[in-house]
This record gives structure tokens, C-alpha cells and sequence, in this order.
């Protein structure tokens, strides 16, 4: 599976739970997303999709998953 094919599946598991407004993004200036939507309950929501042996470059991203 490519990186792409991970994120489309990723997406649509998103929307198969509920959330609304799913979109994949990528490019040189996405600051580290891949995938961007509404939770259920409106909040946003910001997935970034990747290898395990690399850490999130976003700071963005870094604190997101610091939780």
C-alpha cells in the first residue's frame, strides 16, 4: 500500500465513523497533515499519516500527539 493509498483509507475510515467534511491534503506547505475534518461533535480534527521510525516534523503535530 503507498502512502496515499494509507491516507485515502484512513480518510474514509474517518467518514465511516461520523465525521463530516474529511478531506486528504498534502504538499509542501500542509505543515505536516494528511488528513483534515470534523469530528462528530464539530470539533477539528488534524491526522497526520506516517511510518513509524519518524517523528511528526509539525510542532503543530508534535504537540497534537503529546497528549
Amino acid at each position: 500500500m503507498t502512502g496515499t493509498e494509507f491516507e485515502e483509507r484512513v480518510a474514509s475510515s474517518c467518514r465511516r465513523d461520523g465525521c463530516t467534511e474529511v478531506r486528504r491534503v498534502g504538499g509542501s506547505h500542509d505543515k505536516g497533515a494528511d488528513v483534515l475534518g470534523r469530528l462528530p461533535d464539530g470539533r477539528a480534527m488534524v491526522i497526520q499519516c506516517g511510518g513509524t521510525r519518524r517523528a511528526a516534523r509539525s510542532p503543530s503535530c508534535r504537540q497534537a500527539t503529546s497528549w
